[in-house]
């Protein structure tokens, strides 16, 4: 008997039954080798039972078959499953990144639109940031809200305190560390600098103005009638009654609602009040009582303000003479610098010595004293002018109800230019300049409708540095004093909220000004171990400053200005120079006490090209080629030369790979040890503008610009294998630049930018507004970019520190503000039952969007 398989073969193959049914092959073959075998016995198989053979046969066969088609159905089936999942998936990595694009647009929204809802703003993009950098996305818009918001986010650190009734005044004392404070119930409270108690007393009296006794715990209060009660209070104890002065030749009046006043106290601890006709003086004794008075008649007297420790300003008939206080009376000043100066309307402002804003409904001037000379402003209905003769600014700020445009206008007094304007938006009703620092504070509070926000400005910049939001209208503040800097804000909110003293730091450690002479030539920032150094390169000098130390710059002179400039370590300056020579390497020594002038001793190199940014390494021509040896005058051991390239342009750290200038087939990056090129860039139309090597020296960046500097095109090429990474196109010139972590590369524009750029997958991660050209920038050891950044027409420079990462970016967000969006806020934007972006220790987060 034949196997099956053989039978199943036959019946496939037999020429006789080529058209037959597979069944009937079978059946002729089977049977016929059944009957072929059983020729030789008694008996053979029965038809019935070929038939069962083949039946068997033929099911085998149709199963096979189905199990094949059932078979490729799964696999279909399979393969349809997971491509609907894998739909399912992209759809919802889709719906989620289409909802934190969404999220982050209302970030911004809200940053830009509302200054009070800045905390808001950087939760929204702080959540949104969260859910795209979970599906490796990003957005620049969702980053650069959140850094810009969490810059101008105060720390979290707040100390608060309920009060019974709403703010009318708020005085510091800096010698008993207290705050006095005036309330509209009539209460006096007195609360220390750490607002942790507050201790009032009911006066039974609608107070109008407080004002503190110089070196005494006493002090004085006005009140509706004009009667004038002195009152004792410490940080510890509610303010304590003394007594009321009786039979005084005149009242002391006060408006509150204008916020002036009729008399105060000199620092020389003499009272002063004056009416339409008369000024009187008196000596306050020990016991806060008034006594020694002296009066002095003065027709078509207009105002009294206080000028310097016993001297006032008397302003009548357009004039403003200064007196002085003394016992004996008023008499006028001889140590004043002029008696008398004309003054139009009503005295604005005052800078003791130095400058006298005045003011009618049309103009504001500012006399400077020194000079005699004003400057006019058409500027109407003038209610203050905020003076600092130290930095020769001005803050003139409108009556409330006059300023349409909610602004304070920020003036230069050296060249009588516009220096900035600080914007809220509400009405403007305070400016206040901090005593020996270079910032303003302004408040949006008491006029409707207020944007219920503090800001702290940098007056050298007009760059807002830290905004604080409250629920409310802010009423009064108090700068405290201390180097950490602290901003007592008295807030009445509308509706059944209480009103608050709120007390808020406001330390600057991400923000510094580098002062220059004159126009800055080059600048550059290096990191080393122990911190980091910002080098600045001006016409005659220049200059290096370690980030974070706000002692002299260490500077050298120079008569011409130099090449190029660079450091070797952090105590010593190289540069190429222009000598009869040539082009010559020039160092000084910048050592702690050094003030030295730049060296170029004759056996230095000559006719240098480039130097290494480490100051290592320099490429100098001889003989038609370039050589590339050590900056050591000592050491011309190591050099090399390279014959027929171009002009040199940069050598890498470690002195392995050279950068030639444009020639006409386009630039060459040299290998110096194999004397050989590595990688040819094309030439392309315009400007190169700058160079950058990563630390490995694996990829190189080229900034080229196009046309009239409209714009610059950035290419990264890898220098092993030659080739073209990433490209992309940024408005106007490029600077600087510096390659980061996680394939960032920090590129510094013209137009006041800096943009972070992830050059392997070609996104742009953010842009930082600066305001003026970046010079410089640089990461230092912690990942943090510092940028400096400056104007050409200004006498100073501005060093800022960013965080560069989402990480970095979480963690100081959740050190400011460690609240995060509620489950009930995100379901406005659809959200249901997902993770959200919950703040925590540390400075990264989990898997459930918690920062650890």
């Amino acid at each position: 008997m034949i196997p099956s398989s053989a039978c199943q073969q036959q019946a496939d193959t037999h020429p006789a039954l080529w058209d037959e049914p597979w069944s009937s092959k079978l059946h002729h073959v089977l049977g016929h080798d059944l009957r072929e075998t059983a020729a030789g016995s008694a008996n053979g198989p029965s038809d019935e039972t070929v038939n069962a053979i083949v039946r068997s046969f033929d099911s085998v066969r149709q199963d096979v078959r189905r199990g094949l088609i059932f078979a490729v159905i799964a696999i279909s089936l399979a393969i349809l499953t997971a491509t609907a999942i894998w739909f399912w998936q992209s759809a919802r990595v889709e719906r989620d990144a289409a909802t934190a694009n969404l999220i982050s647009a209302q970030a911004k929204l809200e940053f830009e639109d509302a200054r009070n809802t800045l905390p808001l703003s950087v939760k929204l993009a702080r959540e949104a940031a969260w859910r795209l950098l979970d599906h490796e996305r990003s957005n620049s818009e969702a980053f650069g809200v959140l850094l810009a918001g969490t810059r101008l986010l105060p720390d979290a650190e707040i100390d608060q305190l309920e009060l019974p009734a709403p703010v009318a005044q708020v005085l510091q004392r800096t010698e008993f560390g207290d705050l006095l404070l005036r309330l509209e119930n009539r209460a006096l409270c007195s609360a220390s600098h750490s607002v942790r108690n507050l201790y009032c007393i009911d006066t039974s009296r609608t107070n109008t103005h407080i004002a503190q006794i110089p070196r005494s715990a006493a002090f004085a209060v006005s009140d509706e009638s004009g009667k004038l009660c002195m009152y004792f209070a410490n940080p510890d104890t509610a303010p304590r009654f003394l007594h009321c002065e009786e039979n005084l030749p005149m009242e002391f009046g006060s408006d509150p609602g204008q916020e002036t006043t009729a008399w105060f106290i000199l620092d020389n601890g003499r009272m002063i009040a004056y009416s339409d006709d008369r000024i009187c003086s008196w000596k306050i004794d020990e016991s806060a009582a008034l006594s020694a008075q002296t009066c002095q008649l003065f027709s078509a007297l207009d105002a009294v303000v206080p000028y310097k420790d016993n001297s006032i300003l008397v302003m009548r008939n357009n004039r403003a003479c200064v007196y002085e206080v003394i016992e004996e009376g008023i008499v006028p000043s001889i140590e004043a610098p002029t008696f008398c100066i004309p003054v139009i309307g009503r005295i604005v402002g005052v800078s003791a010595g130095y400058f006298v804003a005045s003011a009618d409904d049309g103009h504001v001037s500012i006399i400077d004293l020194a000079s005699l000379k004003s400057q006019e402003y058409a500027i109407p209905f003038v209610a203050q002018v905020a003076l600092s003769h130290d930095l020769h600014v001005a803050a003139i700020r409108q009556m409330p109800q006059a300023s349409v445009r909610n602004e304070v206008l920020l003036v230069d007094l050296t060249t009588g230019q516009e220096r900035g304007r600080l914007r809220h938006d509400g009405r403007i009703n305070a400016v206040e300049m901090l005593p020996g620092r270079p910032y303003i504070v302004t408040r949006s509070g008491a006029s409707y409708p207020s944007d219920g926000t503090v800001s702290l400005w940098d007056v050298r910049t007009g760059r807002e540095v830290t905004r604080f939001a409250v629920e409310g209208p802010v009423v009064a503040l108090a700068i405290l004093p201390g180097d950490s800097g602290r901003i007592a804000i008295a807030v009445n909110p509308e509706g059944a909220t209480k009103p608050k003293l709120e007390l808020w730091p406001f330390r600057r450690s991400e923000h510094e000004i580098l002062p220059i002479q004159k126009r800055v030539v080059s600048s550059r920032v290096f990191t080393f171990q122990d911190g980091s150094v910002v080098l600045v390169g001006e016409r005659e000098r220049s200059c290096a400053y370690r980030v974070g130390d706000t002692g002299t710059p260490r500077c050298v002179t120079h008569t011409d200005t130099p090449v190029r400039l660079t450091l070797q370590g952090a105590e010593r300056i190289l540069s190429i120079s222009t000598q009869e020579t040539g082009q010559r390497l020039c160092s000084a020594s910048i050592s702690v006490g050094a003030a030295a002038a730049l060296e170029c001793p004759l056996n230095a190199p000559t006719e240098v090209e480039a130097l290494s940014h480490n100051g290592r390494w320099l490429a100098r021509r001889a003989n038609e080629q370039v050589c590339i040896r050590t900056t050591d005058t000592k050491d011309q051991s190591q050099e090399k030369c390279l014959p027929g390239t171009a002009r040199a342009r940069l050598v890498t750290d470690d002195g392995r790979l050279l950068l030639t200038d444009r020639n006409p087939d386009g630039e060459v990056i040299y290998d110096i040890d194999k004397s050989r090129a590595i990688l040819r860039i094309p030439a392309f139309q315009g400007d190169w503008e700058f160079t950058e090597f990563t630390t490995d020296n694996r990829y190189v960046a080229l900034a080229n610009s196009e046309g009239d500097y409209n714009s610059t095109v950035v290419r990264v090429y890898d220098t092993t294998y030659g080739t073209e990474v990433s490209q992309t196109t940024l408005p106007g010139r490029v600077l600087s630049m510096s390659f980061g972590s996680d394939d960032i590369l920090a590129i510094g524009v013209e137009q006041g930018g800096a943009y972070l750029w992830n050059w392997r997958k070609n996104t742009m991660v953010a842009r930082m507004s600066l305001g003026y050209p970046v010079q410089a920038l640089s990461f230092d050891k912690n990942g943090r970019l510092l940028t400096v950044a400056g104007s050409r027409t200004q006498p100073y420079t501005e060093l800022q520190r960013w965080s560069a990462s989402y990480q970095a970016l979480f963690s100081d967000s959740c050190g400011k503000l460690p609240e995060s969006l509620e489950s009930s806020e995100l379901e406005r934007y659809g959200i249901f039952d997902a993770p959200r972006f919950v703040c925590s220790k540390g400075s990264g987060f989990d898997e459930q969007g918690s920062a650890f």
